[in-house]
Order: structure tokens, then sequence, then C-alpha cells
């Protein structure tokens, strides 16, 4: 079995997909899992049961969460990404252990972005959502696939 932390791993956001910006200081990120949607396709011959028919796939979300630096340009960049409505690309990097990068990328769009997040006991805090448009790529290092 392969385990690894989440250590070392890196969000980015890009306008062109192909000069990437780190967003720094980030401490979670989740994809909330893809969808299947399915469609009802019982006839009167179906018997008792529903048949059900597999259509498409939503990709769904990924969330962000970090100790908020408003001088970071990956956080800058999040929030001009949301307020212009732009359809961006994605990267997170997960660390490489001995070996190269596994990446998941992805284009979507920011729907939620908190800017600030203030608790006496705690580190001042940002997050957000993206809504992923089309599918995850996933991109296997040798450090995941190597025992």
């Amino acid at each position: 079995m392969i385990g690894r932390s989440g250590w070392g791993a890196k969000f980015q956001a890009s306008t062109d997909g192909v000069s990437y910006t780190t967003v720094g200081q980030l401490c979670k990120t989740s994809f909330d899992g893809q969808e299947t949607q399915l469609i009802d396709q019982t006839q009167i011959t179906s018997g008792s049961f529903k048949q059900k028919l597999a259509v498409l796939i939503d990709a769904g979300t990924f969330s962000y969460s970090g100790v908020l630096n408003p001088a970071d340009s990956g956080y800058g960049l999040l929030k001009t990404l949301q307020e212009g409505l732009t359809l961006a690309y994605f990267k997170l990097i997960l660390p490489p252990g001995t070996g190269s990068s596994t990446n998941l990328t992805w284009r979507g769009y920011v729907k939620t972005h908190k800017p600030v997040d203030l608790d006496v006991k705690k580190l001042a805090a940002f997050s957000g959502v993206i809504e992923i448009n089309g599918q995850v790529t996933l991109t296997l290092g040798d450090a995941w696939t190597s025992h």
C-alpha cells in the first residue's frame, strides 16, 4: 500500500493553462466527488424494478482553505478569476515523495471565494469553492506507482 501525507502539495491557478500561480499557505483541499446522472428508462415491460441509464458525469466541486496572506499572488488571482467570471485552469500537485509528481488538472469557475475568516483564537483564513467544468485529469507520477 502506498500512502502519502498532504504536506508539500501545491494548488495552482492559471488563465492560459501554461503559466501557473501557486496559492500560498494552503491548509486543506477537497474534491466533493464525481456524480453520475441517471435517467429512468423503465417501460411497461420492465417488470417490478426500475431500469436506469447513466448519461452524464458531473465532476463536482473543489474546495480550498488556507491561512490568509493578502499579498500572496495566488490569493489575489482567485479573487480576480471570480470577479472576471473566468473559466480558468487549475492544478493540484501532490507531494512527490522520491519521484515525479502526481497532478490533477481541470478547468473551472471560482464559484465561492471567502476573502477572510477571522477568529480571535486562530490565524486569519480564506476559503473557496471551484465549480469544475468538464473532466479532472489525473497524471500519475512514479512516486505513486512504485512500491
